[in-house]
């Protein structure tokens, strides 16, 4: 057994700092061992310490431009993060975005249009025409 579990005290002081964590951001369990893990279903079924990992790929080189990791068990993040990462990355903003249906929200979609981005999230049509009755003005680029 590695020496500094079997000292009784650091072993209370870990159990201590998860018990906060737990009363202050309301979580019914912590990992010990990474508390800013979060625990999170897995395909499988099963609950496991996690991260979920966020990239921006460019479409031409295929290299990842930029990277996040959140500690989120739901897949639906806002974009504008990961924009700005990227344009701290290349200098510039990208054209156009191709993202999944996690991404797939109000403030995103109305984000892009704002910054004159090219959005392609994965949507139900009747999403997308609820956004684009919202958005108002700026839904025809939508639909180029």
């Amino acid at each position: 057994m590695p020496e500094k579990l079997v000292d009784k005290k650091y072993r209370l002081e870990k159990i201590k700092a998860a018990k906060k964590k737990m009363d202050e951001e309301k979580l019914k369990k912590v990992n010990i061992t990474d508390t800013d893990a979060k625990i999170m279903k897995h395909k499988d079924g099963s609950k496991k310490p996690s991260y979920e990992c966020q990239v921006s790929v460019d479409e031409k080189e295929q290299i990842i431009v930029a990277a996040d990791l959140v500690d989120k068990e739901n897949d639906l993040h806002p974009i504008e993060p990961m924009i700005e990462n990227v344009k701290e990355t290349l200098g510039y903003k990208p054209t156009v975005v191709l993202a999944d249906a996690g991404y797939f929200s109000y403030d995103n979609v109305k984000f892009l249009l704002d910054e004159e981005i090219l959005n392609m999230i994965t949507g139900r049509r009747n999403e997308w025409r609820n956004i684009m009755e919202i958005a108002a003005g700026k839904a025809s680029k939508l639909d180029q």
